[in-house]
């Protein structure tokens, strides 16, 4: 008898507290709560039946679940008015998802969304919407233009500029994407104290203002940026669909035709096949003009620089360079900065370098021109790397191949190796594809 009444005790204190809620409150009446799924447009050729909806009341804890029809709703009848939080969670085949959207998957999709502390309201059918969203792929570099042009004929590097796209089945907002060139060794000396012998990169423990409890994991648990810049905006301000790009210049103007440069005289272009046409970037890394070609397109949004110590944003144009796309709510500008580990002596005018978890980033890509040059990217941010066959001032750029087209919206390779995924443009190309 006393375990039946243990069994028992939860179902009755659930009526009772709804009894006391209809006591408490006599306007209380028992209403029917719909629930609609849907999906983003990748997915919409997904039938809305079948998915899992959980409908919880916040105050009292009392659970129901129901699967929606071929409409995508879902009802719970005789519900009392209130706060519930939803949760809605459908599963898709790998290869039904490969399928609709183009991108490869190992496993199953688990697609979730929930609504939480929902309000619903006393009246003839409360409703509320869910729609499920894939979170698979993301932000990568589609293009960079490192090489430059012919100093002479075309624009040397002040034409530099690169582009990072969705290739997600989502839209995203590029507001506060971080932007990163990372510090490495450039040329492999074993001989240095200061170098790790099996990659011959930094061993940045050994750096200068280390703390102690960062020094065993310095070198597998981050990485180094010289330069960090962010896209700036409100949250929703800069939002990009799925397979759109935006780019990013470093100097936004018309290099065909040339431009006046801070002290007024004219950076002229003997040969506009060259180079490009950046005047219509989406962002520039202006420097606040403290190099002579480094003028401001007033037209075009500047990105927010947070760390750098040169003078303008440079990208190494032989083939030595390392890009990461990262996202944090931490305030950047309060991380660790210390100076290369083969700098002893560091002072106020020290260039220092941004320490970056890798916890944070969201991809990256290595530009190398051999195997013998030490790597700034660990294998699990970029297993390879890809450089311009023809080098600096070639009008050459590195461009991400494209994997697949659904509709209109490319998806691009992102194997997480560069040496697979990246193909060359012989003369760059804003929005240019291989």
């Amino acid at each position: 008898m006393k375990s039946l009444l243990a069994a028992l005790l939860p179902a009755l204190l659930l009526v009772v507290l709804f009894s006391c809620r209809m006591e408490l409150d006599p306007s209380l009446s028992l209403t029917t709560i719909r629930i609609k799924v849907g999906f983003d447009e990748s997915l919409s050729a997904l039938s809305p039946q079948g998915v899992s909806v959980l409908l919880r009341d916040v105050q009292t804890g009392e659970e129901w679940t129901g699967t929606t029809d071929g409409s995508g709703t879902v009802q719970f009848p005789d519900r009392i008015g209130g706060n519930y939080t939803v949760k809605a969670r459908r599963s898709i085949p790998a290869a039904e998802f490969e399928g609709l959207t183009g991108f490869p998957v190992s496993a199953d999709v688990v697609l979730e969304d929930s609504l939480v502390k929902k309000e619903f309201s006393m009246t003839a059918g409360s409703d509320g919407e869910i729609r499920l969203m894939s979170s698979v792929g993301g932000w990568v570099v589609r293009q960079v233009y490192y090489a430059g042009s012919d100093t002479l004929n075309g624009a040397g590097l002040r034409d530099q500029f690169f582009e990072i796209t969705n290739n997600s089945t989502r839209t995203m907002y590029a507001d506060s994407l971080y932007i990163g060139l990372l510090q490495g060794v450039k040329t492999k000396d074993l001989t240095s104290p200061y170098v790790l012998p099996a990659s011959g990169q930094f061993d940045w423990s050994q750096a200068v203002n280390m703390p102690s409890a960062s020094k065993p994991a310095a070198n597998t648990d981050y990485v180094y940026a010289h330069t960090v810049v962010m896209i700036p905006g409100t949250g929703t301000q800069y939002k990009v669909e799925p397979g759109k790009t935006l780019l990013i210049a470093r100097n936004a103007q018309n290099h065909k035709t040339g431009y006046a440069g801070t002290d007024g005289k004219m950076l002229a272009t003997k040969n506009p096949a060259l180079t490009v046409d950046l005047s219509k970037a989406d962002f520039e890394a202006y420097f606040q003009g403290k190099v002579v070609t480094d003028v401001d397109n007033a037209s075009v949004p500047n990105l927010s620089v947070i760390y750098s110590a040169a003078q303008d944003f440079t990208l190494s144009a032989d083939g030595k360079e390392a890009i990461v796309l990262f996202k944090t709510t931490q305030d950047v500008t309060k991380w660790g900065k210390y100076a290369v580990p083969t700098t002893r002596t560091v002072t106020a005018s020290t260039a220092l370098n941004v320490q970056i978890s890798l916890g944070f980033v969201l991809s990256g890509v290595e530009i190398l021109t051999s195997s013998t040059i030490p790597k700034k990217l660990p294998a699990s941010i970029d297993a390879g790397f890809y450089a311009v066959p023809k080098g600096i001032y070639s009008s050459q750029s590195i461009v991400r191949k494209v994997r697949k087209t659904v509709g209109t919206r490319v998806i691009l390779t992102a194997t997480g190796n560069s040496q697979q995924d990246f193909d060359y443009l012989n003369v760059a190309l804003p929005g240019g594809s291989k």
